[in-house]
């Protein structure tokens, strides 16, 4: 059995996210593997953009010193932006993924172009910046949004399904991307719609961070201390 931590970096407010992530993300993973959803205790509802991030980053890395790596396998930091990424990285020793760089670097994979398809235009800034530090930018084709709040999204509906697949194709017809990555789980589910209707791979950036977590597992690979060196242990700090 392999255990996966899965760390949402927001605060629960007026959705009840983790039934409809555990019923969304259901079979985006093998028989084996047991997902464990969590939700951050203090904080933020939504880190989109790098004010928020920064305030979100002490309760994260809070719950990142609160993994058990005796029993979880790997950590997937389960929002599009990869906030505390690279810190959990340095911090633990098990697999830490986030779902930008999987499905940033899957999508150089599948195509020539991508656009990311993100809530909100307000947040193309933090997505940006993360992009291009996974050194893929020139493969950019475009930043894309719905402008539906994350928070909203479990009400929108079809209005989410139908922006999500105009602005996918007004991607594909007006700035050449010929794959499309929906960057936030809250878009969850509409991948498959989408790329059946526009006729190009969509990837699911929590589908592609929840399996690459797995293959890692599967694989015995995890981060390299070299590159991500564990923090010494005698830092003095004042947090709480």
């Amino acid at each position: 059995m392999i255990n996966i931590k899965v760390i949402n970096p927001v605060i629960l407010t007026t959705v009840e996210w983790q039934p409809l992530m555990e019923k969304a993300y259901s079979s985006a993973h093998d028989p084996d593997t047991k997902l464990d959803f969590v939700f951050l205790p203090k904080g933020i509802e939504s880190p989109e953009q790098h004010f928020w991030e920064s305030l979100q980053m002490t309760f994260l890395m809070q719950e990142v010193e609160r993994v058990d790596q005796e029993t979880a396998d790997g950590v997937v930091i389960f929002c599009a932006a990869d906030p505390g990424v690279i810190a959990a990285k340095e911090y633990l020793h098990i697999p830490i993924v986030g779902i930008l760089e999987t499905s940033v670097a899957l999508a150089t994979l599948l195509g020539r172009r991508f656009t990311w398809l993100s809530p909100l235009k307000c947040g193309d800034g933090l997505i940006l910046d993360r992009i291009h530090g996974t050194g893929n930018a020139e493969r950019l084709a475009s930043l894309r949004s719905i402008e539906v709040p994350v928070v909203e999204m479990d009400e929108g509906g079809d209005l989410v399904r139908d922006r999500t697949i105009a602005e996918g194709r007004r991607a594909i017809e007006e700035d050449g991307a010929d794959t499309l990555i929906i960057g936030c789980t809250g878009m969850m589910g509409l991948a498959e719609d989408t790329q059946r209707i526009l006729g190009v791979p969509v990837i699911d950036a929590g589908v592609a961070g929840i399996r690459m977590c797995e293959m890692l597992i599967k694989m015995t690979l995890s981060q390299s201390k070299h590159a991500f060196p564990t923090p010494r242990k005698t830092m003095k700090r004042q947090i709480d």
